[in-house]
């Protein structure tokens, strides 16, 4: 199992169970592709989501789907904690940045914690559509 399966994986477990619940990235570091760890989450209580290790994010730009590396959504509370990084390698992947001449650039990956959503309610048909706003948005540098 590589490890963005094990990640979601355990997130599911912890999001669907109900009680309150941890999720541990163990000490080691652990290279990734993009994640996304989506509720909604069963328990009323916030889930922990603790990092002790180093979470480093692909180089290998072509396995983005989006500008989120690392994406929480739609999750009614959360605690980040754990003294672990989440690693972008910006040092590998900055070279591919063209934003200062490209008003059209891809920006490259981060972190995504939207602190705001909503729904909207389309008319004629009624469809629920999620709106997301990412309100914290870590991006890696060098």
């Amino acid at each position: 199992m590589c490890i963005m399966q094990a990640f979601i994986q355990t997130w599911r477990a912890a999001c669907d169970s109900g009680a309150p619940a941890k999720m541990v990235i163990p000490g080691g570091t652990f290279l990734t592709s993009p994640v996304v760890f989506q509720g909604p989450c069963k328990s009323t209580e916030p889930i922990v989501f603790e990092v002790q290790g180093n979470v480093k994010a692909t180089t290998d730009l072509s396995e983005y789907s989006s500008e989120q590396w690392i994406l929480f959504e739609i999750i009614d509370g959360l605690t980040l904690n754990g003294g672990g990084t989440f690693d972008g390698q910006g040092s590998a992947v900055w070279k591919y940045n063209d934003c200062h001449q490209n008003k059209e650039c891809q920006p490259l990956p981060s972190v995504c914690i939207p602190l705001a959503t909503k729904f909207i309610n389309h008319w004629p048909d009624h469809d629920q559509e999620y709106v997301q706003t990412c309100t914290i948005r870590i991006s890696f540098f060098t």
